[in-house]
């Protein structure tokens, strides 16, 4: 059980993401990775930029949406032990060599590092962390990493620039955040 308890710890998503809206209620939601946090954030301004028109429902038809929606709604268990023979797991396991040479095609100077991060039967993990080099468009990090990997079928790369500036906060939740310059992901 103990063992389990710590699986569930370590996997359970900690990144926060905080959505406010018009009337002022906060929703904060806890995310596996900033690489999801940052595709949430395009999404939503994604949405905001487009026109959408407002409608307007009925009552009866605001219990018929809300009765169908209340019978298709379904709980999503993150699996604490898998079954499956290790011949049918997809996924590499062992350890991933990686180098993280260097970036180019910044406009304007700013201090970068890079993030990996690996999945884990799904679930992502930042495993390493580049070095910040600063004051530069074309970093040269040069750095190595060896990531262990179980079950990970995707490795994502963040460049973010280092916020060091105490009066750029992020309107969210007032912290000093990092932004994020460029992203990828290899399958």
């Amino acid at each position: 059980m103990n063992e389990q308890e710590s699986w569930l710890l370590l996997h359970s998503p900690t990144i926060p993401f905080r959505i406010h809206n018009k009337h002022g209620k906060s929703y904060l939601f806890l995310l596996s990775s900033d690489y999801e946090r940052s595709e949430w954030r395009e999404s939503i301004q994604k949405l905001q930029r487009k026109d959408l028109q407002t409608c307007q429902l009925s009552s009866v038809e605001l219990q018929v949406l809300t009765s169908s929606c209340f019978k298709l709604r379904t709980v999503h268990n993150i699996p604490v032990t898998s079954y499956k023979d290790d011949e049918e797991t997809p996924g590499l396991y062992g350890f991933l060599h990686v180098i993280v040479h260097s970036a180019k095609g910044f406009k304007e100077s700013a201090n970068l590092y890079c993030t990996l991060e690996v999945d884990s039967y799904g679930y992502f993990v930042s495993k390493a962390k580049t070095r910040v080099f600063r004051d530069t468009t074309e970093p040269q990090w040069n750095e190595e990493f060896e990531i262990e990997l179980e079950g990970s079928q995707c490795l994502r790369i963040l460049c973010y620039e280092k916020c060091y500036d105490k009066t750029k906060l992020n309107k969210d939740d007032n912290e000093i955040v990092d932004i994020i310059m460029g992203k990828g992901q290899v399958q």
